[in-house]
């Protein structure tokens, strides 16, 4: 607004890349004086970085993804999920080899404030999952229900089959296909058009479903598009990996 104060300046690329690479200056970036993270000064560093005046700046994207991407090969390996119990009980959430204090509910303690160790090393992750997240907006194809989509890992080949047959090559007395994406009954009575995973991992698209993906995957053909969302999908997982393999108290 006139008269206003001016907008803050964005760091050059260069600097803000070198902060994304490092699991320790991430840890550091945009903190206040309080310790909290401004996570809207560096979203809106990225968003400056790979967006012109609204338009997407693909080779500046590749650079953000080729920094977050070195963060991840750089960040500590993260601990193993804690495997449900034998007899149904839920496991120790606190004590040794969980990585949160007993002593953290004691009494006059505050859950959470501070008091769990190694707290620091998990600090860089929401920071990198917010970074990303202009590299993410309208990195997957969407449907025409506006739900993101993804082609199966694998190649889908069409079969046309009786119900019979189907049941035959199952080795099943009565069989009925369930389409993956819409969740519907695939044929009809007595035969059927389905798309059926060439690797036999159990994945079926009715016809309609798979031709509708095709159609969205059409415009994410390019080679920028799809380094783009695989690496969205792989740069997720990863992310969601680390915080939830993180101590309970630190998420």
């Amino acid at each position: 607004a006139a008269g206003g104060a001016p907008p803050p300046a964005q760091p050059p690329l260069g600097r803000l890349l070198g902060c994304l690479r490092s699991p320790e200056a991430l840890s550091r970036t945009g903190r206040r004086a309080d310790g909290t993270v401004d996570f809207a000064a560096l979203h809106g560093a990225v968003t400056a970085a790979v967006y012109d005046e609204g338009r997407f700046r693909m080779e500046h994207a590749v650079a953000v993804m080729g920094a977050l991407s070195d963060l991840l090969d750089a960040a500590p390996e993260p601990r193993s999920l804690t495997p449900p119990l034998g007899d149904g009980s839920r496991p120790d959430l606190e004590g040794p080899g969980t990585g949160v204090p007993a002593q953290a509910h004691e009494p006059g303690a505050t859950p959470g404030a501070g008091a769990c160790p190694g707290q620091g090393e998990y600090r860089w992750i929401l920071p990198a999952l917010v970074a990303a997240l202009p590299v993410l907006r309208g990195a997957f194809p969407r449907d025409s229900r506006g739900v993101c989509v993804l082609p199966h890992q694998h190649p889908m080949h069409r079969r046309e089959l009786t119900k019979q047959g189907l049941a035959q090559e199952m080795r099943m007395v009565n069989v009925t296909l369930y389409c993956d994406q819409c969740r519907m009954e695939i044929g009809g009575e007595d035969f059927l058009v389905a798309y059926r995973c060439q690797e036999k991992c159990d994945t079926d698209y009715c016809e309609s479903c798979h031709d509708e993906l095709q159609r969205h995957m059409q415009s994410f053909s390019g080679a920028d598009a799809t380094k783009r969302w695989q690496w969205s999908l792989v740069t997720v997982d990863a992310l969601a990996h680390h915080l939830l393999a993180a101590p309970m108290l630190v998420r």
